[in-house]
């Protein structure tokens, strides 16, 4: 078992700069880049490079294991890969349950190695330099109307879908009209974003800083991701209510959260409404390329849980329950239920650590972590996240004991 030597990066030099940038680029490659969807075996030697980097500097074996929620949850995340894939026995998917084991392990030393303040500060500064970079090419491009995408190279992933790749930004090439930063999708873009701000306001030592939260509103409108702009409200009232921990206060914050559920459900319908009543604010709207669309929200859950009343136990395993989905003609978005048909009834473990994690945090109002836990579980369940590191490291650092 590995114990951690808990402290902070040594001061700053060319050696400790570079551990940073190369973890940074290692997440971010692996938590729903484009470039994670075009070539995902240099996502993976950056992730195994940076693992080994972690066990080296920061960490020690030792044979003593503390009985914990932590080391708990990770034993049982291997204990569920490892049942599904000798049950559902097929060599054919060995490869995706390596890579499942290595971005697990990753997320755990990485926590256990990383100081969670460090993480948070590190996590808002590189959310906010993808977002700010992300602006400049926004606002020359629909503001300027210099359009330079056409200069750029054209890359394209296993799906098919092609984009202007410009390092630090990228855009689709059917459509300039959504900012996407260095991810596949705005959903995943504006997803990310929303965390950062739910970093910013809650759980960041510094003050919270409101240029921070006004570009990270801006990233996300740029998004023009539904999905992440109907989580707006819910970070602006975590903000609002997050000291408040009166009857009046929860009655309140339950009624925007009912309100903001009823927005994402019908937010195709909302974004119509808008466009009718203020249509020069709205014209640009992509809408129409929204690949996560409302019915497919409600209808990718269902499917799972088809999947996973087949096989209850142990569930399809990696692969084949790509394979079983692919005839369903559905987009996959809900990681939660994912689970579930993967793995199947331990799959449950994922959706528990999620919310027994941010539950924990006892130093958090009741409020405030009611909140996040919705604004969470919407998150990993309006995108697929079950690839990402960057979504399992979250969740560790809930878990893992004060």
């Amino acid at each position: 078992m590995i114990r951690t030597i808990e402290h902070q990066l040594p001061p700053k030099n060319a050696l400790n700069i570079f551990l940073i940038v190369l973890l940074a680029i290692s997440i971010v490659y692996n938590s729903g880049s484009a470039l994670m969807t075009v070539n995902v075996t240099i996502g993976l030697e950056l992730l195994f490079t940076s693992y080994i980097i972690l066990l080296v500097k920061y960490s020690k074996f030792s044979l003593r294991i503390k009985f914990n929620l932590f080391n708990l949850s990770f034993f049982l995340l291997m204990v569920m890969v490892i049942n599904s894939f000798l049950f559902n026995f097929d060599l054919t998917y060995i490869a995706s349950n390596i890579r499942y084991v290595l971005i697990i392990s990753f997320a755990f030393i990485f926590v256990k190695s990383i100081e969670f303040e460090l993480f948070v500060k590190y996590y808002i500064k590189t959310m906010k330099f993808i977002v700010v970079i992300s602006l400049i090419p926004y606002y020359i491009i629909n503001y300027l109307n210099i359009n330079f995408l056409q200069s750029l190279p054209i890359i394209e992933n296993v799906n098919g879908v092609q984009y202007y790749n410009g390092i630090l930004f990228y855009y689709f090439t059917y459509s300039h009209l959504r900012n996407i930063g260095v991810f596949w999708e705005p959903s995943i873009f504006s997803s990310l974003i929303v965390m950062a701000m739910v970093y910013e306001i809650c759980f960041k030592k510094e003050k919270t800083s409101y240029i921070n939260i006004m570009i990270f509103t801006v990233g996300i409108i740029t998004s023009q991701s539904t999905g992440g702009i109907f989580l707006i409200p819910l970070v602006l009232f975590l903000y609002l209510f997050k000291n408040a921990n009166t009857l009046k206060s929860l009655i309140l914050q339950i009624g925007l959260l009912l309100t903001s559920l009823f927005a994402f459900f019908n937010s195709n319908q909302l974004i119509l409404l808008l466009a009718e009543i203020f249509p020069r604010a709205y014209l640009q709207l992509d809408t129409a390329q929204d690949n996560v669309s409302v019915v497919d929200r409600l209808q990718s859950p269902l499917a799972n849980f088809e999947l996973f009343l087949g096989k209850p136990f142990f569930g399809l395993g990696l692969g084949n329950v790509d394979t079983a989905y692919s005839f369903l003609n559905i987009t996959q978005t809900s990681t939660s239920t994912y689970y579930l048909a993967t793995f199947g009834t331990l799959g449950i473990i994922y959706t528990f650590l999620i919310v027994y994690g941010v539950m924990k945090q006892k130093y958090r109002s009741l409020n405030e972590r009611f909140i996040i836990t919705i604004i969470i579980l919407i998150i990993v369940n309006k995108e697929p996240h079950f690839w990402f590191v960057g979504t399992y490291i979250i969740l560790f650092y809930f878990i893992k004991p004060e």
